[in-house]
């Protein structure tokens, strides 16, 4: 850990020791093979408060190059969208941030840090880079506004892989219809804007047949399931097709009455 970075702990700790309040303290690390993205999903009804986080690759898996590392500073701060800290600006910790890295960190002083909202996911963009290293050499620290650590477990995803069992098919389809118009479902929110619509179907129709499970097709780096996203009709094509379907029953049961 630089020196700088280990300051700025300190500085945290101290500033926010006194401040106790209910929050999340645990947090999961989403990685995606088949695009290198990297995610900090809070599947928690609470907000996730936290004040500075680190991404570390021995290997120098990380990419902190600008217009792929989708930092707070650069794009969830004050001065970008707010969605993480409406009121303070963040600063990026890693110094000459470049493809193959073995550090990304940033953070906030003073506090009282950055928000992930409760059923909230952030993407940090596509940092990761699986054919350098595997999942498990990219590890995190987050801290939160009283100094401690957060807990951090990881997880492999996929686009649309809404039942989160490591491939994208009908399970996730019924899914989306499950928890449509839902704002409090974020393994559902494939677009990541806070609710489920139809541009999560869209995520969904888009990695259909995609797969990053040992059992699927005998690999594990995405080989696809062998069906096509233009055989599966578009909802409103079902819709269509189900009313149609109702009109040809009501058709045979008036002709059945008028034969009586």
């Amino acid at each position: 850990m630089s020196t700088r970075l280990f300051l700025l702990i300190a500085a945290v700790i101290s500033t926010g020791a006194s401040d106790a309040f209910a929050q999340a303290t645990s947090v999961t690390l989403h990685f995606f093979p088949l695009t290198g993205e990297v995610r900090f999903v809070n599947d928690s009804s609470m907000d996730f408060t936290f004040v500075l986080y680190e991404l570390s690759s021995p290997s120098g898996a990380l990419n902190g190059t600008n217009g792929v590392w989708t930092s707070i500073a650069d794009t969830y701060d004050a001065s970008g969208n707010g969605f993480i800290d409406q009121t303070h600006e963040w600063i990026e910790l890693t110094p000459n941030a470049m493809a193959h890295a073995t550090n990304l960190s940033e953070s906030v002083i003073p506090e009282p840090g950055g928000v992930l909202p409760a059923n909230r996911s952030l993407s940090l963009g596509r940092i990761w880079d699986p054919s350098v290293s595997a999942m498990r050499d990219v590890t995190a620290k987050i801290f939160l506004p009283d100094g401690s650590e957060a807990n951090i477990s990881d997880d492999v995803s996929i686009g649309g892989d809404y039942f989160r069992n490591k491939s994208v098919d009908e399970n996730d389809y019924s899914f989306w219809q499950i928890y449509f118009g839902s704002t409090s479902s974020n393994f559902a929110d494939g677009n990541l804007d806070g609710v489920v619509n139809a541009a999560d179907y869209t995520v969904w129709r888009n990695n259909l047949g995609q797969c990053v499970s040992i059992s699927c097709s005998g690999e594990s780096n995405g080989a696809a399931a062998g069906q096509s996203a233009n055989a599966v009709p578009e909802p409103a094509g079902m819709f269509l097709g189900l009313l149609a379907g109702v009109g040809c029953l009501l058709c045979r049961l008036g002709s059945r009455r008028s034969l009586s």
